[in-house]
Parts: structure tokens; sequence; C-alpha cells
């Protein structure tokens, strides 16, 4: 007969074989992601939309705010849960109109995965 291993190695790889794959089970369940309706959300926003297209995905905001006053820009916030998303709108220049407001730079935030956020890069 032949005997690959002792008994006694053999349980060690075995529990030590089933401890990993109970890692790597409750890694993938428990590992914080963005998914989810409301993350598709934000990922829909684009640069340079209006706020009425914006508005049309993420429905009424729930906060505005106006960190430049009358002549900067505008911040609406949505919240879902835990998780929030973030859009701000300034005038943008642009070759068919002289000024036409629109996204400039958005984040989503969620608990334990770090913020997430794009800018307008240039006009």
């Amino acid at each position: 007969m032949f005997n690959f291993m002792n008994s006694s190695r053999r349980r060690w790889l075995v529990l030590l074989s089933l401890v990993a794959g109970a890692a790597i089970v409750s890694a993938a369940v428990w590992w914080p992601r963005r998914a989810g309706p409301f993350w598709d959300k934000y990922q829909r926003v684009q640069m340079r939309m209006t706020e009425r297209e914006v508005k049309d995905i993420l429905g009424p905001p729930m906060y505005e705010e106006y960190p430049g006053g009358s002549c900067g820009p505008t911040v609406y916030v949505w919240t879902e849960g835990s998780q929030t998303i973030g859009v701000s709108f300034d005038f943008l220049l642009s070759r068919d109109l002289p000024v036409k407001e629109g996204v400039v730079e958005k984040w989503f935030v969620s608990p334990m995965v770090s913020r997430t956020s794009e800018k307008l890069a240039g006009p």
C-alpha cells in the first residue's frame, strides 16, 4: 500500500484548505464594493450634462448648496441609505452657445469604500 502522507499531516492540510476556502468566500461576500442601482445611477451621470438630464437620472436632490453664491457653482446631493452622490454644476464655455451650465464634478461616497470622484478636465 502506498501511503502519501501520514494521517496527521493530511488532517492539517484539509483544515488549512477549509480555512482558506472560508476566507475566500467571506471576502467575496463581505468585501466592500461599488455595486447596485445607486452606483449604476452615478455612473450614468456624465460630465457636461445639464441639470435636467441629471435630475432625470437621479430625481430631485435631497440638498442644494451654493458655495460661491449666485456667481459660483451649484452643488446637488442625493442620498440612499449610507451612500451619497454629489454633483457640481457650473458654467461651461461651448462652441455652440456662449455659456451653458453643466456637470463639472461628481462624487460617490459609501462607508468602507474610498470616495470616487471625477472632475471636468479643462474647458
